[in-house]
């Protein structure tokens, strides 16, 4: 998960580590609930969520409902929306959404949460500029 600020700096990048193999989709809900959570926290009131998975993002504009284990995360989500002033919900492709997609690959490190601020680990740094080019 990536937070950028309005001019598309990078505010802070987040990555999970866990041991068992969960489905991508599952996974992205949960980096895009992890997203909310830390926006929420730092204070951001407006959010623009970018997701490569187009599956999340069309469960989420649509509100579906279900029982399973994904639901329940999109529930969440939508609850933790209501607490910003707008969120929009897009979806991307994977080649604008490298910073993410590399963070998620960074080895070798222990299993749990880790977040950088300023410091991105410095090969994940030039993915930055590059999604900011392929956007524009």
């Amino acid at each position: 998960m990536v937070c950028r600020d309005a001019e598309g700096g990078v505010l802070w990048g987040v990555a999970v580590h866990q041991r068992e193999a969960r489905e991508p989709q599952v996974l992205e809900a949960e980096a895009v609930l992890l997203g909310l959570a830390e926006a929420r926290r730092h204070g951001v009131t407006k959010v623009e969520i970018e997701s490569d998975c187009l599956n999340v993002i069309r469960d989420l504009k649509s509100r579906s409902t279900d029982r399973s284990d994904i639901f329940q995360i999109y529930d969440d989500i939508h609850d933790l929306c209501s607490y910003f002033e707008s969120v929009k919900l897009l979806f991307v492709r994977r080649k604008f959404n490298s910073v993410a997609h590399e963070l998620a690959h960074v080895r070798p490190w222990q299993l749990g949460r880790r977040i950088w601020y300023e410091d991105l680990p410095p090969n994940i740094a030039e993915f930055v500029s590059l999604d900011l080019v392929n956007i524009r």
